[in-house]
């Protein structure tokens, strides 16, 4: 899973360059030549340092994208990685449980309760889209649709929704949280 925050035209060329990569055949680096996640959050850092690179005269930091790389590679560990502007990244921790792009500061705290709460798996999504939420009544330039993906340690599978402005959903957890 890659999700971005930032300049979408660096984002979109990101992604172009990296479907072009897996599409053109012989001996280079892509996501599928990667051995490990936090390999493919260096390739991904690269390929988005030298997009910004490119955009930076005329763009400046409106230029810079930033990235959550989050999945697992067979026989590994599954890993969730926040990559900088700048190509370099963390990961998600016992001291850091979850890693935040774009508007972050207004929803934070109920990601905290969840951790805090140690809530099961359907709580936590509810919260993760509550969080959102919040940030959509202090930003009004955030909103749905919402795209959400959750992983099951191991499954090596990814169940994922998207939830339009109009759904139903969206005022009921508003009104209950």
């Amino acid at each position: 899973v890659l999700q971005s925050a930032g300049s979408l035209a660096t984002t979109h060329e990101v992604l172009d360059r990296i479907h072009a990569d897996l599409a053109r055949p012989g001996d280079h680096e892509s996501l599928a030549t990667v051995a490990h996640l936090h390999e493919a959050a260096t390739y991904v850092g690269r390929l988005s340092r030298e997009v910004t690179q490119r955009h930076w005269d005329s763009l400046g930091a409106s230029a810079t994208a930033t990235f959550i790389l989050g999945g697992q590679i067979a026989g590994e560990r599954p890993d969730l990685l926040l990559l900088y502007p700048e190509g370099n990244y963390i990961r998600a921790s016992d001291e850091r449980p979850f890693l935040q792009i774009g508007e972050s500061k207004y929803g934070k705290f109920m990601l905290e309760l969840a951790i805090e709460a140690h809530v099961q798996l359907d709580a936590a999504v509810k919260i993760a889209l509550t969080s959102m939420l919040m940030t959509t009544h202090a930003n009004l330039s955030v909103g749905p649709p919402f795209d959400l993906a959750v992983y099951r340690n191991g499954s090596l599978d990814l169940d994922e929704a998207r939830i339009e402005e109009d759904s139903a959903f969206l005022p009921a957890l508003d009104a209950v949280w």
